[in-house]
């Protein structure tokens, strides 16, 4: 019967089958247009707004965001979007800087042949760890993800303003680049949680914007640290700013967690598990055998 209603002409349907015209349109996917002509010309048919699906077999973090997608106000969801640009402006900052600083303190080392060597492995760990903190996102939430995601990343800053050694360095660098790659993996999960399908690109090229700033004006930062206070107070400096700036994003999504708790979006299970069985549970969670596999890979 589909494939021959799919060679008719919408009136043949009607006429061989006795059923309404407009039915026919909804029945065979004739598209949006049919389904405005249905519902009516008032009516408008908006294919994003749909509400969150509770998924009682999804993972804990997957259930907390669309618990939360339900309880955000427009007003809250401005004031994230506008902390996010605020963060990438000081992750892309960062970013940039540290490509030049790196090579001052590889030669403040004496070392400045191990440059590329400390910039390549770094960015192979946090390019492995990317996976676990994908894993963390969804099995423990976006908030906690984006939580220790920070704490990383200023503990990174801190090991470069202190350093001694390159090794130090190095591993600080490590540090770095795992914490700023996972905190803006987890807000790009968060743009791509909390807007509409058709306006995610917009919006993913408004988190990005800060580009067209930093790279006209990093240039003067590392000056001002290299011929002034010295290498060590540019990390020093992000080390500071770091917290303070990405903080308040963390409590604005703690207060809506808590909101969706109280108005019992998210309800609270009690697992019943043993510390044993708990163990067990989370390396399937966290795919802990396939991640190990692609990590010595």
């Amino acid at each position: 019967m589909a494939n021959s209603l799919q060679h008719l002409p919408i009136e043949d349907h009607a006429a061989k089958y006795n059923i309404d015209r407009k039915e026919i349109s909804l029945d065979v996917g004739y598209g949006v247009d049919a389904i405005a002509e249905k519902e009516g010309p008032e009516d408008e048919v908006e294919l994003d707004a749909v509400g969150p699906t509770h998924d009682a077999d999804a993972q804990r973090g997957v259930q907390e965001i669309e618990a939360l997608t339900s309880v955000w106000s427009k007003t809250s969801l401005v004031v994230a979007y506008g902390m996010i640009w605020i963060i990438y402006f000081l992750m892309l900052m960062q970013e940039t800087s540290l490509s030049t600083l790196t090579t001052f303190v590889t030669s403040g080392f004496a070392a400045h042949s191990l440059t590329p060597t400390v910039t390549v492995v770094a960015g192979i760990v946090a390019g492995v760890l990317a996976l676990t903190v994908a894993k963390i996102l969804d099995v423990f939430g976006r908030p906690q993800g984006y939580a220790i995601s920070i704490t990383i990343t200023t503990i990174g800053l801190i090991m470069m303003a202190l350093c001694h050694t390159v090794e130090t360095y190095a591993a600080a660098d490590v540090f770095w680049n795992v914490g700023q790659s996972s905190m803006l993996y987890t807000l790009n999960i968060f743009i791509a949680d909390t807007s509409a399908l058709h306006n995610r690109g917009l919006m993913t090229a408004f988190s990005s914007s800060p580009n067209l700033i930093t790279t006209w004006i990093v240039g003067y930062f590392n000056d001002a640290y290299i011929n002034g206070s010295g290498w060590r107070w540019a990390f020093g400096t992000f080390a500071i700013l770091v917290p303070v700036i990405t903080l308040p994003l963390f409590g604005l999504f703690w207060f809506n967690l808590r909101k969706a708790k109280k108005l019992g979006v998210i309800q609270k299970h009690q697992s019943g598990r043993t510390a044993w069985q708990s163990f067990v549970y989370y390396c399937r969670e966290f795919d802990a055998i396939g991640l190990l596999l692609v990590s010595l890979g």
